[in-house]
């Protein structure tokens, strides 16, 4: 069977998911408010690859793959890609191999990929392509929610979700109203606003670390004012049917904040909140101050009124600090980049939780 490839462009992507030959597919590569956000990238140009699509010989989606257009360290000369999902389509499989080489090809294996499954980690180490590194996080419990886990999973576990609803009802009642609210630190502020401006991009720059991203307030604005993930209400059914990954939710939030220490910005931290469950996408904080830091962060958990809080981000990890939860667990992320980035991986590269895509959803 005959695959070939089409690049869809950066420039391409705003006309993409309305376009005549999506028009009757069951499934798009891409949402239309998706497209407009990658389209809105700083660091993205016109003729940057935004989307590859495999197809056979009767013009039929086999698959696609998307990429993300950054800079490392924030040095617009050393373009590079992030993964942004790759799918094949049900009985589609011989495609997924060609597809992957063919996405390596395009951006020239200059490709990093944020969260990989164990089984995709395995497909990119047998290339020898790519080099994968694990990253260690923590997620706190602050209530049960066995019940969310099991309802998504197969018709059988299904059944059983009504006795994890109650399970949960019972754990919670049981420890919740015992748990110890964390307090913010004396001298400290923990403020909300909605969009950073230059005194932050000054405070970013005076912090003296290597970030793999390097990610500005032009880079964080235009995450949280073009969001790949939008309320059901506003979210058109037939085009989220159409989606395999996620579209839109009924609960999603950025939520940006600086932290002040007697009236000194000494953080910046970026916070999502997804139906509970919040991510600390970004944080940055002056050396030495990051066990207060981690603490002011921890507060704000119960003001977004938390489930779980989970975060990779080696600042907050190095505060040991730790949150009054029901449980805790230790989690691992598998990252990856590939051979031509020109990554020299070492513990002084801050990676940031929501690098790639992650910081969307």
């Amino acid at each position: 069977m005959t695959i070939s490839f089409r690049v869809i462009t950066v420039k391409e992507l705003p006309d993409i998911a309305g376009s005549e030959y999506f028009a009757g597919s069951e499934e798009v590569p891409v949402t239309s408010h998706r497209a407009l956000s990658l389209a809105a990238n700083p660091c993205a140009s016109d003729e940057d690859p935004a989307i590859l699509l495999a197809i056979d010989e009767k013009n039929r989606l086999l698959g696609y793959w998307g990429f993300l257009s950054d800079h490392l360290d924030g040095n617009h000369t050393n373009k590079i890609m992030w993964n942004s999902g790759w799918r094949v389509m049900p009985g589609a499989s011989h495609a997924a191999m060609p597809l992957l080489y063919k996405a390596l090809q395009t951006c020239g294996n200059k490709i990093l990929f944020s969260d990989l499954t164990l089984h995709t980690k395995q497909i990119l180490e047998a290339t020898g392509k790519v080099t994968v590194h694990t990253r260690k996080g923590i997620r706190w419990y602050f209530r049960s929610c066995s019940y969310e886990l099991v309802s998504r999973r197969n018709f059988a576990t299904k059944l059983l979700s009504p006795f994890f609803f109650f399970l949960d009802f019972d754990i919670n009642l049981l420890f919740v109203p015992f748990l110890r609210k964390t307090r913010m630190p004396d001298g400290f502020k923990c403020i909300e606003v909605p969009s950073f401006n230059e005194d932050d991009q000054n405070f970013i720059n005076s912090i003296d670390i290597t970030s793999l991203s390097g990610r500005g307030i032009k880079e964080l604005n235009w995450i949280k004012e073009n969001p790949w993930i939008i309320p059901l209400e506003k979210d058109d059914p037939k085009n989220r049917s159409r989606y395999y990954f996620s579209s839109s939710e009924k609960h999603f939030e950025t939520r940006f904040f600086r932290i002040q220490k007697e009236g000194q910005t000494i953080a910046l931290a970026f916070m999502n909140n997804r139906n509970g469950h919040v991510t600390l996408p970004y944080f940055i904080c002056k050396p030495g101050q990051e066990k207060a830091v981690a603490i002011a962060i921890a507060s704000v958990t119960g003001t977004l009124k938390a489930k779980t809080f989970t975060t990779f981000n080696p600042l907050f990890l190095k505060s040991e600090t730790d949150l009054s939860c029901i449980s805790k667990k230790s989690i691992s992320r598998f990252f990856a980049y590939g051979n031509k980035t020109g990554i020299t991986f070492s513990e002084d590269i801050l990676i940031q939780d929501g690098d790639g895509d992650c910081a969307f959803t």
